[in-house]
């Protein structure tokens, strides 16, 4: 599966998201739930889709990104404190390409899918700054980040079955830090008790050099060896974000 279908399939999972949160939004009514129960609120979590625009340099090399990336919120000096610390971690997929060989050398009557995936995974941590009442409540964040990016063969039946769940390997990787500034907004929801928001948001992300590859950098060198060409250059994108943010009590 390539980068463009990739994002096809997550752009159309985030727009079915969206006009599933608008029905629920019309059938329930926007509050404060502070009242409403005896436990206070003591963090957030949140969940969310992710697509990527990488620019300047990065751009050169890879186009977009999708994913999911998940977040805890914890508030500073009580419940509905403005000032809280975030810690974020999230996934993206930049590229993929499926190539299709013989299990043997004697005999091409088995034949496995090998798909290759260039990946990022990310996290950070910082302060956010957040409005915790209201209908629409903006919030601001900025952190320091660490990311790896890693490419991954692994090997399927050609039938769409998986031949064996081991035969994956991680071809080649590298880590580097970063840092981050973003912001977004929460449109809250009263839904049976639980403080329930729809989270709409985007994140900047600036990376120093980093190692990586992408489509067409592993090159099968036809005895059983492999090759690469990887891309160094600074890795700085764009994330967007649309997710749902929970509040729990506990």
């Amino acid at each position: 599966m390539n980068t463009r279908s990739f994002l096809a399939r997550t752009a159309f999972a985030a727009i079915v998201t969206a006009s599933l949160v608008h029905r629920a939004h019309a059938q329930v009514i926007t509050a404060d739930l502070s009242e409403s129960n005896t436990k206070p609120l003591r963090a957030y979590g949140d969940l969310s889709l992710i697509v990527a625009q990488p620019v300047h340099d990065f751009h050169s090399y890879v186009k977009g990104a999708a994913g999911i990336g998940g977040a805890w919120i914890q508030p500073i000096g009580g419940s509905f404190s403005a000032l809280q610390l975030r810690a974020d971690i999230g996934w993206m997929q930049y590229g993929s390409e499926t190539i299709r060989v013989p299990l043997n050398q004697y005999t091409g009557r088995v034949q496995l899918d090998v798909t290759t995936s260039n990946n990022i995974v990310t996290a950070g941590i910082g302060p956010q700054l957040a409005v915790t009442r209201g209908p629409v409540r903006p919030y601001v964040n900025a952190g320091v980040t660490w990311s790896y990016f890693y490419t991954q063969s692994s090997a399927d039946g050609s039938d769409g079955n998986n031949y064996n769940n081991n035969l994956s390997t991680q071809n080649y990787g590298d880590g580097v830090a970063g840092w981050s500034g973003g912001g977004g907004l929460l449109f809250p929801l009263h839904v049976k008790s639980t403080p329930v928001a729809i989270d709409v948001g985007a994140r900047y992300l600036a990376h120093s050099d980093v190692r990586y590859l992408r489509e067409g950098s592993i090159t099968d060198t036809g005895n059983g060896q492999i090759a690469f060409t990887p891309i160094q250059s600074r890795a700085e994108l764009w994330t967007f974000r649309l997710g749902a943010q929970i509040g729990l009590r506990f």
